[in-house]
């Protein structure tokens, strides 16, 4: 390579922070499937699977981090009565899945 030679400006920033950054863009995701293979998954359990992995990753970093987002973000008009039947959570009995409810339906809105 020669000594003049200058790396173009739009190969300079290509760094792992600015690629996670890219790829959290609301029209990245929109362009890439989570699945991009295809899966036996229906689109509710795609749409959970994808909110339970974001809700595990925060889990293992902080639980702190949940419990802000349970006292501090609502979650979207949508109820996602769909994802929460197949998780059994469309009618919590109990304080835990009252919990679980509130963070799935939390990270499906996130997802949206």
């Amino acid at each position: 390579m020669s000594k003049e030679f200058v790396l173009p400006a739009e190969f300079k920033n290509n760094t792992p922070d600015a690629t996670n950054k890219w790829t959290q863009q609301l029209e990245f995701k929109q362009i890439l499937s989570p699945f991009p293979f295809g899966s036996d998954f229906t689109p509710e359990e795609e749409r959970l699977a994808v909110a339970l992995e974001a809700l595990q990753k925060d889990k293992k970093v902080s639980l702190w981090k949940l419990v802000q987002k349970i006292i501090c973000t609502k979650p979207s008009g949508n109820n996602f009565a769909a994802e929460l039947e197949r998780m059994d959570l469309k009618n919590p009995k109990t304080i835990k899945e009252k919990i679980y409810k509130r963070l799935i339906s939390i990270y499906l809105s996130d997802e949206r």
